[in-house]
């Protein structure tokens, strides 16, 4: 049964630590950002989100799907009069799929990663701290054009800013990547 409370991370080794050196610790200010974000966001997910039916949640970070890329935070919604946890079921939920890209500074290059999510995902939005998103407003247009949104996150005011949300788009529930990512998201879910 899925753990609807918890923010699952993905079990699987990101690539930067192949290029550490052995016993080297790390500051890692985006994964704490990301973890700040991703608590915030479940939190305050019913509010921001309060025209949907799909109140159900699984939030999954670090999500790597081949060939496209390791999403910071993956979050699932569906209905509640489904049982998202039996695979079989997947398809009668119709369920939803926003991906998360956390960029620090560079939002040009947060915003190629994010687009790629959209392959598999009905939602992909860049969140960059709050600081920095005078730098990338300007460019609104290019986020319009790319169909990816641009969020805003304070951690010390635990303030999300949405500029722009893109609706969610429908995807071919048979897409082999739309498939992986449902089911990775499955799996970090349910196992303990």
């Amino acid at each position: 049964m899925f753990d609807t409370e918890t923010i699952h991370v993905h079990d699987s080794s990101p690539p930067f630590k192949n290029l550490l050196a052995a016993g080297r610790i790390r500051h890692e200010p985006e994964k704490e950002f990301t973890t700040d974000f991703a608590q915030v966001y479940q939190q305050k997910h019913g509010r921001i989100h309060s025209k949907t039916e799909k109140h159900s949640t699984v939030f999954v970070r670090e999500v790597p799907i081949s060939g496209h890329g390791i999403a910071d935070l993956l979050v699932l919604s569906w209905k509640e009069s489904f049982d998202i946890a039996k695979i079989s079921e997947l398809g009668k939920a119709k369920p939803i799929i926003r991906a998360f890209e956390v960029k620090m500074v560079d939002w040009r290059i947060g915003l190629m990663q994010a687009h790629r999510y959209r392959y598999y995902a009905n939602t992909s939005i860049l969140v960059i701290p709050k600081a920095v998103l005078p730098r990338a407003i300007p460019n609104l247009r290019l986020f319009q054009d790319a169909h990816v949104g641009l969020w805003g996150f304070n951690p010390d005011t635990k303030g999300i800013t949405r500029i722009y949300t893109p609706r969610p788009k429908s995807i071919n529930q048979n897409r082999k990547p739309y498939i992986r990512a449902l089911e990775t998201i499955c799996k970090a879910a349910t196992s303990r």
